[in-house]
């Protein structure tokens, strides 16, 4: 995928502001986009949970096939604002609140679809009648906005669960992510100084500042209670921008900071800078790693981030921007003196740039970081977020060209080689990091194989599948199957592979329908990356 062809295309909106903030492909392939709109006749679809706008400003979530057929369309929201972090609504900048921290900030939210097709939603809402269902915060919390959690179910028809998070102050969820048992995990901001919280937090007060991340737990299987919620910061400025769930044992949080963040571990680290990446236990009570990166000693952040991963090996995947254009807010300033490695694609910046790290598992080593942008061209975000594969392969967009330039960097052939307007267009990037595990499909390496994996039947449509490989020479293997959003499902064998023919049945047993991800390692190293669907 080389960005040559144009598979699809389409408008979606209505008459009035309409503004995407997060998209997801479920295992089926469709795309879900969720966003706010103020059209009262923003395109809905019959089945659709709410056909008719609440407020003047709603969230929406959309629904399209693989080959772009609209399939389901829904608002969700109150008879207030929803979707609107802050006071800077419809392209108008007015003056941003506390939680309105870097420019783009008031269009965060997130969506997630789970292997089985049910959708996630992380927003915020100024609305005190948000639709609820099993909520575990039944009122508004007050103050300017209260986080929301939402599940809904494939076709958009229903809401499963819907809750407020929030205490008298602000408060914004910006991510979403759930564990194997379906437990549901969102980060975000607060300046609340009763954000709830539970008994086991690892913070249960406010830590100080003018703003503290949260993170918090619904429990699947206690009727989404609040099982663990948790202040994030220091006694300055903090958010959490993005949650990851790490092979059902650990939380990762990516955020920024004003204040000396806790460092543990033996972790790479730049001091006193203002990004930070920690890892928590399941019950958020416990810090287990943590480090800042960027900019020593800077005075404030550099990048707002973007894009978030931590893969199935451990490794760290961090994406942001940072530049003039932050200027509009009071947040991050600039990429100059954050770090590059030796063979990054672009090592210098005209501190307006894509920032793109990857660390080692534990945090142990920044292991690639590069820029991305053209020279003085003001790259940024304008809202919404970008995303990873499971493999480490980042989607990123830009609003670039900024001035009618077409110097922003292209490959041969690409859909568009120009910015066709007099200002800034948009702009996509898809960089793969290539960290020792392919990002589709199966790339035979002399080390190891001879010829590529298989797996049969696929799709599977029987009781049992069968995976076969090859091997230069007799392996200690592990062999881990992962659902289609990287969630580890289970390990299949631990043992010794022979030299040459290998095969290797499982019974399907359990699987749902859907695409799953079966990986191959041996000697810490993925050596294979099969992609197969259990059928129906």
């Amino acid at each position: 995928m080389l960005f040559r062809k144009l598979v699809y295309s389409t408008y979606l909106g209505g008459f009035y502001a309409d503004q995407p903030h997060s998209m997801v492909v479920d295992a089926s392939g469709n795309l879900f986009v969720l966003g706010r709109t103020g059209s009262g006749n923003f395109p809905t679809t019959a089945n659709a949970f709410a056909s008719m706008k609440s407020g003047n400003i709603d969230l929406f979530i959309t629904k399209f096939s693989p080959t772009g057929a609209l399939l389901s369309s829904t608002f969700l929201g109150g008879s207030d604002e929803d979707g609107v972090n802050g006071d800077t609504i419809e392209g108008i900048i007015g003056s941003p609140s506390v939680l309105e921290y870097n420019y783009g900030d008031d269009a965060r939210g997130e969506i997630f679809a789970d292997n089985t097709g049910n959708i996630y939603v992380a927003a915020c809402t100024k609305s005190t009648n948000f639709p609820l269902v099993a909520a575990s915060q039944s009122t508004y919390g007050g103050g300017n906005s209260d986080a929301v959690v939402c599940r809904l179910d494939n076709s958009l028809s229903s809401l499963l669960f819907s809750t407020y998070l929030g205490g008298s102050g602000e408060d914004a969820a910006y991510s979403i992510n759930i564990d194997n048992a379906a437990n549901i995990y969102v980060s975000g901001g607060t300046t609340s100084l009763n954000f709830p919280t539970t008994a086991n937090a690892l913070h249960s007060g406010y830590q100080g500042g003018i703003a503290d991340g949260f993170v918090s737990k619904f429990s699947a299987s206690n009727g989404w209670a609040l099982e663990a919620s948790t202040y994030i910061g220091t006694n300055k400025y903090d958010q959490s921008y993005f949650i990851q769930i790490h092979n059902n044992n650990a939380v990762y949080i990516v955020g920024q900071t004003n204040g000396s963040y806790p460092v543990v571990g033996n972790v790479y680290v730049n001091s006193e800078a203002n990004q930070f990446i920690s890892k928590l236990d399941m019950n958020l009570s416990s810090l287990l790693l943590s480090t800042t990166f960027g900019t020593d000693s800077a005075a404030l952040p550099n990048i707002s981030p973007t894009a978030f991963l931590v893969d199935d090996l451990g490794r760290i995947y961090v994406a942001g921007w940072g530049g003039t254009l932050a200027s509009y807010n009071p947040g991050c300033t600039h990429t100059f003196g954050m770090n590059v490695t030796a063979n990054a694609y672009q090592s210098t910046t005209d501190g307006s740039d894509v920032y793109l790290m990857v660390l080692s598992p534990n945090m142990a080593n920044l292991e690639y970081a590069t820029f991305f942008g053209g020279n003085t061209l003001l790259e940024h975000v304008d809202g919404g977020t970008c995303r990873y594969s499971p493999s480490g392969v980042v989607y990123h967009v830009v609003c670039a060209g900024c001035g009618g330039s077409s110097a922003f960097p292209t490959t041969p052939s690409a859909w568009s080689e120009t910015n066709n307007s007099n200002n800034c267009n948009l702009a996509l990037f898809k960089m793969d990091f290539n960290v020792n595990q392919p990002n589709t499909g199966f790339t035979a390496s002399a080390a190891y194989h001879t010829t590529t994996a298989k797996i049969s039947p696929n799709p599977v449509n029987g009781a049992e599948y069968a995976l076969s490989f090859d091997l230069k020479e007799r392996k200690e293997v592990l062999i881990q199957l992962y659902d289609n959003v990287g969630r580890m499902v289970k390990t299949l064998y631990e043992g010794s592979a022979n030299a040459g023919d290998n095969t290797f049945h499982f019974e399907k047993k359990t699987l749902q329908t859907g695409a799953y991800h079966l990986l191959i390692l041996s000697e810490q190293q993925v050596i294979a990356n099969e992609t197969f669907l259990i059928a129906e």
